[in-house]
This record gives C-alpha cells, structure tokens and sequence, in this order.
C-alpha cells in the first residue's frame, strides 16, 4: 500500500526480498523511508527522511532486480552528494556516516541510471524511487 503526504512525499516499508508491506497510517511509520520526489530525472536531486525507526548507515543504495547498482552518499555543509557505480566502489569505502538525524538529507540521482523503478534503501529499509528522463 502506498500512503501519500503532501503533495509528492512517499512513504513505504520494504523489507529485502519481500513486496512492499501496508503502511498503517493509524500510527507512527517505524522503519520507514520517505522520499521527494517520487520521480527525478538523472541528475537530480531528492530528499530523504528517515524515521526513528531506520538505520543511519554511512550511505544509501539504488538498485532494481535485486541487485544493487549504486551507492549514494548524502551532501552535508561540506560535501556535495555523491553517487558511485556499485561495480566501481567497495561499500566498506563509504563508511563514512553522512546521515545523521532523520533528514531531510539531499541525494543525487546517478546520471546513468537508466529508466525505470528502483529501490532506495537504507539498510534493509527501502522505498521506490522512479527515475524518468
């Protein structure tokens, strides 16, 4: 189930390797990713809020058919985001935590992603993000 806040917020739990599990809206979103936009084009950027109830990790991952394809690190008052092919990088090179708080925390889409759905994910948490030229 999907549950939409504000005009383009996107809320959804995702366990890895499960299809997208119901949003009880009756309570507080644990473990929860939410995204804006839904949709950016390569190149662009999102926002990202995490809840109380998901990981800070040092970087997110972008992937689709399960497997992923990127990794992405949030920009902060010093750096710009990043993101970096999964076949090019080591995620144990990207431990550095650029996430702190629940965000919003500003990410760059790969400009080589090609069309499509993908999953965002923090941890094991995720959410979908389209990305359309």
């Amino acid at each position: 189930m999907l549950v939409v806040l504000g005009a383009m917020w996107q809320l959804v739990t995702w366990e890895r390797g499960c299809d997208p599990a119901p949003v009880d809206s009756t309570r507080p979103a644990d473990a929860a990713i939410v995204v804006a936009p839904a949709s950016a084009s390569p190149g662009g950027l999102v926002a990202v809020r995490l809840t109380t109830g998901a990981k800070r990790t040092g970087f997110l991952t972008l992937g689709r058919d399960g497997k992923v394809l990127y990794y992405l690190t949030a920009g902060t008052s010093t750096a710009e985001p990043r993101w970096y092919a999964a076949t090019d990088v080591e995620p144990r090179h990207l431990a550095r935590p650029t996430l702190h708080g629940i965000g919003p925390h500003q990410l760059i889409v790969p400009n080589t992603a090609l069309d499509g759905t993908y999953r965002l994910c923090a941890d094991r948490i995720c959410t979908s993000l389209t990305v359309s030229r």
